[in-house]
């Protein structure tokens, strides 16, 4: 009975449904047909010599696409057109200014941003080929790279010129280093561009050279990889065709424009293809989706572990509605490579993503595997063909068998022949070259022969053929999946098995605790092979319950040999510049506790990772493990026992131990500038004392050379100080004890408080600073003024919370600074004006006081100022942990303490970053608002940002562009620039909330700005403890701000330190005037001008009880040490407040 076609029509097409889903044949149909039109349509465009894609762009600009929208950058669009005509520009100015002939190379040293883009199309417009240039490197490797180049001329971005040293010009002497600054762009917009014939940019090759793309440089110098025609286009167009990309959608990228996944298959692409592409600055979890968002995307790149940032950073929450923002875009596709299985389902689970684009290719390649997926069956593959695909790419690719020993592919040794591998085995990727014509696929590397030829490998399957190594591990199976194992050199044999370190990273992270890991292995001594070592990052802290877990969760997803014996937590994963992890620097360093103490280091035992007793530790089957031990960190100072007593030297005392007339009284008010001499001859005084009293006894002891002990140290001092708001007058009573100038120092904060500053003082200082030019007697008059104030307010102070002012030992006065030149002009000198004289404190309080601490720092070299980094330092320093302390005060100050075992405070360095509260407090004042009144908030959170003027400031402000050391103060930024972008602001038609807006925006990017530039980087900062002070740690929006800049970085207050944040400087004023008096050298940041320690750090205007307070500091640390020997305090312990 015949089957009615009703029901024949739907089996016919179920079958070839099924056949198709066995076959892959529309996939196979879809890749190689893509790859195919790719290559016909080049070699067309070969024959009307028209294979620049800048013809591409003239085609678009001058037909239907001329008025679309070509590029977004910074929420700014060119169309087709408008890229053209700027490109055009660009040659002209080229040509003209530098005479750059075709077939030259000019390197390109630029972040991303559309002159990027205009810069190198307009090469090409001209006929001359750009070597882009990593922004990252500086010194030896950017010297290397463009001498490889050849390049005469190197166009350098404003935003890295801090990178080209003088050092750099003088070794490239005979290239033009050109910084390409707002002026140079202007006149390039004012150039009459010109377009060239189509002579200037002929082509007789496809394979001829497009341009120069540098490597990472991971194991040694950068190499410049050709890129030629063939790949620019053909892989530009493969991508759309594959993936579906189509005219109307938005491709984003804020991959490095230097890297050829975002310029050729990101930029190209989407230029080819005829749509749109938007370009992020740089990589920012914080501006990723808010781009996409804004852009309209409906694609985005990916390179290494992009994806796995993503899914670290914590879901954005619309502020009015609540909502999460995950899903709420028009993203459907992410394309790249590098997207590690473990995390794949997540991300596009999480983000809503419909399907992954994932690609293998290289640089200097000479082919790849594609994978388009949107399902499970191609998860975790770097590329899939059907049976038609591997029918072809026998020909075409071979994974091969590999010598683990050598590194090198496993050959016959009959017939010296390679040999495939079997499916599932691990082997090296190669593909098929001409051996004839090498160079017509792979071109190799610029000026650098040698290593072209490593990478060529020669009878291979049969005699005479030739091969690109890849140099990457790979395995596929029978369903035509391809997936990524390893880069040769990165797997390991351990107990004669081979260990591939990405499935070790795989089972690894899919654990709840890790962030991310980097598997590899480490030679020991006596052992053979290298046994494995994986270095986290954690998401939690590795408790006995977690590290337990790691190793239950380890053993059961892996053989026994693959199971890493190490364990390294980390606190930031070293990575390339297009997020790939690097694996040589840990590799190098191994488990050598000397080399990694830096860090945890756990080892297997007993089922669980454990740090103790390493150096003992024994392997099944093995000799003996000998590893130096591991550093042992210090315990702090025991509290128990310690002596609270204070002692106080009185003038029967001095009569006791011979040390009457030591000092003679001053007449009237003596004002000291302790100095080297007058102490050594004050101490020597005291040895000679000392000599006769131990004269008078024969004890066994006086044989020994002991220095005697001497006694304890216990001052109580009052720091006071007035911030560059000058608002009020911080106050911090401190009781320092220490038992021996080597044992720790505590200090206990007795009582803290502020005294508000009398608005007629404030008002007076301030109409002086807007003076141009204030008469001296003004400022003599002001100086005596806050004198008597300050003095006032010690009485305030003490009466108000019960203390005696005779109690005090001593008074550190940080006056008020008004102003500070740290770098005078040629032929001026350091200084500042502090007001509030330190001898008038002294005769009104009757307590000797410290002062003008800024003049003595100036006085040896150095800028004057922040002067707070030896007690952020000591307050903050953690084993293993970066800290990074923001003062936001008037003006911004951040000081950066690397962890114990990267020197700790040793290795502190601070500057003062800039912009703080002092102009939002003015732009306040100048609309009439109270700046400490708490109504202020809608004004400072519900504002709209310019960021046009955000912008402005940024790119034309000197100081911020100035490496450190530097220093400023509110005369830069305070009242006249505040007043100057309000003008701006309004000029703009902007409200008064979003000129606030405009100004917080501005203080908190300065910020960000500062500590990327001049700090360790991104990714040490987000997984740093950044710690918080001043007025501005209460002005919401300038933390969320940096928060939101640094979303891994742990936020917290400096409270937590036991000293408040509100009062630390006054803290720091205390502190600082014991060491002036006891004339003991404070740490020196290691970006100071002058790194010699300072032991003059103050002027001493002597109180009633100077010589009691004298001879204390002279006594302490006993007889036959001078001041020059009291050893730096190394640890400071804050005592709890006593009741």
């Amino acid at each position: 009975m015949p089957v009615p076609l009703v029901l024949a029509a739907p089996a016919a097409l179920a079958g070839l449904a099924y056949l198709n889903a066995r076959t892959q044949l529309s996939y196979d149909y879809r890749l190689l047909g893509t790859h195919a039109k790719a290559q016909f349509k080049l070699n067309r465009r070969l024959k009307n010599d028209k294979v620049n894609p800048f013809y591409f762009l003239e085609e678009y600009a001058q037909g239907p696409l001329a008025d679309k929208t070509l590029l977004i950058f910074d929420n700014r669009n060119w169309s087709y057109k408008a890229v053209y005509q700027t490109v055009l520009k660009y040659g002209t100015w080229l040509k003209e200014k530098y005479n750059i002939k075709p077939k030259e190379v000019v390197a390109m040293d630029f972040m991303n941003s559309e002159k990027f883009i205009f810069v190198w199309y307009g090469l090409w417009a001209i006929g001359a080929k750009p070597a882009f240039i990593n922004y990252n490197l500086t010194d030896n490797a950017f010297i290397h790279c463009i001498k490889v180049s050849t390049a005469r001329l190197v166009l350098v971005d404003p935003q890295v010129q801090h990178n080209i040293t003088q050092a750099i010009r003088n070794e490239l002497s005979n290239v033009t280093i050109e910084i390409f600054t707002p002026e140079l762009e202007a006149e390039v917009m004012e150039t009459h561009e010109r377009r060239e014939p189509n002579s200037s940019r002929s082509e007789d090759k496809i394979s001829n050279l497009a341009m120069i793309v540098f490597t990472s440089g991971t194991t040694g110098l950068p190499k410049g990889a050709i890129v030629s025609w063939s790949k620019t286009v053909v892989g530009a167009m493969i991508v759309p065709g594959w993936s579906g990309f189509a005219q109307d959608d938005t491709f984003y990228t804020c991959m490095p424009l230097y890297h050829s996944s975002a310029s050729v298959l990101g930029y190209c692409m989407a230029l080819i293809r005829g749509a749109t592409i938007c370009i992020g600055k740089s990589f920012s979890t914080k501006t990723f989706w808010k781009d996409c968002r804004s852009s309209n995307a409906t694609a985005i790149q990916y390179v290494g572990e992009t994806c796995r940032y993503l899914l670290s950073a914590p879901p954005e929450i619309d502020p009015l509605t609540g909502e999460n923002l995950d899903k709420k875009h028009k993203v459907r596709m992410a394309f790249g490579n590098g997207l590690r299985p473990d995390i794949w389902n997540r991300f596009k689970d999480r983000f809503g993503i419909e399907a992954i684009a994932e690609f293998y290719s290289a640089t200097e390649g000479t082919s790849g595997a594609w994978n388009f997926s949107r399902n499970d069956f191609s998860k975790g593959a770097i590329g899939r063909i059907g049976t038609l695909g591997k029918f072809l790419s026998q020909s075409t690719s071979a994974i091969v068998e590999l010598d683990w020993e050598t590194e090198q592919p496993w050959r016959d040794p009959i017939t010296k022949l390679c040999r495939r591998v079997e499916l599932g085995k691990p082997g090296e990727l190669i593909f098929a070259i001409d051996a004839k014509d090498t160079e017509s696929k792979f071109q190799g590397y610029y000026n650098n022969k040698s290593s072209t030829e490593s990478k060529i490998l020669r009878d291979v399957l049969q005699m005479g053929d030739a091969w690109f190594r890849t140099g990457d591990v790979i395995t596929s199976d029978a369903e035509g999946r391809t997936y990524f194992s390893d880069r040769i050199g990165d797997t390991f044999r351990w107990k004669a098995e081979n260990v591939s370190t990405n499935e070790v990273s795989e089972a690894l992270g899919n654990h709840s605790s890790v962030r991310e890991a980097n598997v590899y292995g480490v030679e020991l001594p006596h052992h053979d092979g290298r046994a494995g070592c994986v270095a986290l990052v954690l998401t939690e802290e590795p408790s006995e319950r977690v590290l337990s877990d790691l190793a239950r969760h380890a053993q059961d997803r892996l053989p026994r040999f693959a199971v890493p014996l190490f364990l390294r937590l980390i606190r930031e994963m070293q990575i390339t510049g297009t997020n790939k992890q690097q694996k040589h620097v840990v590799r190098t360093q191994g488990v050598d506790p000397e080399k990694v103490s830096n860090d945890d280091l756990f080892w297997l035992k007993d089922g669980t990772y454990q740090s103790d007793h390493l150096y003992d530790m024994q392997l099944p089957q093995q000799d003996q493990l000998t590893l130096v031990a591991p550093r042992l960190r210090p315990n702090k100072q025991s509290r128990k026992g310690h002596d609270q007593r204070r002692l106080r030297i009185n003038f029967e005392r001095m009569v006791r131990t011979g040390m009457k007339g030591l000092i003679p009284a001053p007449k009237g008010r003596i004002r000291h500038q302790v100095g080297h001499k007058y102490l050594e001859a004050l101490q020597s005084k005291v040895n000679r004392d000392s000599d006769v009293s131990s004269n008078s006894s024969t004890s066994s002891a006086s044989s020994t050379n002991a220095v005697p002990k001497g006694p304890g140290l216990n001052l109580l001092i009052l720091g006071l100080c007035s911030g560059t708001a000058m608002d009020d007058i911080d106050f911090a009573l401190c009781r320092f004890t220490q038992e021996a100038p080597e044992s720790a120092l505590y200090l206990e904060l007795v009582q803290y408080d502020s005294v508000v500053m009398p608005s007629k003082i404030r008002s007076d200082i301030l109409s002086m600073l807007r003076e141009d030019a204030a008469p001296p007697s003004m400022l003599s008059q002001m100086d005596a003024e806050l004198g008597h104030t300050f003095s006032n307010a010690v009485h305030i102070f003490a009466h108000k919370h019960g203390i005696a002012v005779d109690d005090i030992d001593l008074i550190g006065s940080g006056g008020q600074l008004v102003s500070l030149t740290g770098t005078p002009a040629k032929g001026q000198h350091r200084s500042n004006m502090c007001l509030g004289e330190g001898a008038i404190i002294s005769a009104k309080t009757g307590v000797t006081t410290v002062s003008d601490y800024r003049t003595a720092e100036q006085a040896v070299g150095r800028q004057g100022a922040p002067l707070f980094a030896y007690l952020v330092g000591l307050l903050l320093h953690h084993p293993t942990r970066l800290q990074i302390c923001i003062t936001i005060g008037g003006i911004t100050t951040a000081c950066f303490i690397p962890p114990d075992t990267k020197g700790g405070i040793d290795a502190m360095y601070d500057w003062d970053t800039g912009p703080g509260t002092s102009m939002i407090d003015s732009a306040l004042r100048q609309f009439g608002f109270d700046p400490a009144s708490e109504q202020n908030s809608p004004l400072l959170m519900n504002g709209q940002i310019c960021h046009e003027v955000v912008e402005e400031l940024l790119e034309n402000d000197s100081y911020l562009k100035t490496r450190p050391p530097k220093t400023t103060a509110r005369e830069i930024y305070g009242d006249l620039m505040a007043a100057r972008i309000v003008s701006m602001c309004q000029f703009r038609t902007c409200t008064v909330a979003d000129t606030i807006a405009t100004i917080t925006r501005f203080t908190s990017a300065s910020i960000a700005q500062q500590m990327l530039l001049f700090g360790p980087g991104r990714h040490a900062i987000n997984n740093a403890d950044i710690i918080v002070d001043g007025r501005g740690m209460f002005n919401s929006q300038l933390i969320a701000d940096l928060q939101g800049e640094f979303p891994g970085a742990r936020f917290g207050a400096f409270d937590k330190t036991g000293v408040p944040s509100n009062g630390k400087k006054a803290v720091g004023f205390a502190m600082q005037a014991m060491e002036a008096l006891l004339g003991r050298a404070l740490p020196v940041p290691t970006n100071a001008d002058v790194r010699r320690p300072n032991t003059i750090t103050g002027k001493i205007a002597p109180g009633l009880r100077w010589r009691e307070v004298i001879e204390m500091s002279v006594q302490f640390g006993g007889a036959g040490r001078g001041w020059e020997g009291l050893p730096e305090v190394r640890e400071l312990i804050v005592k709890e407040k006593k009741g």
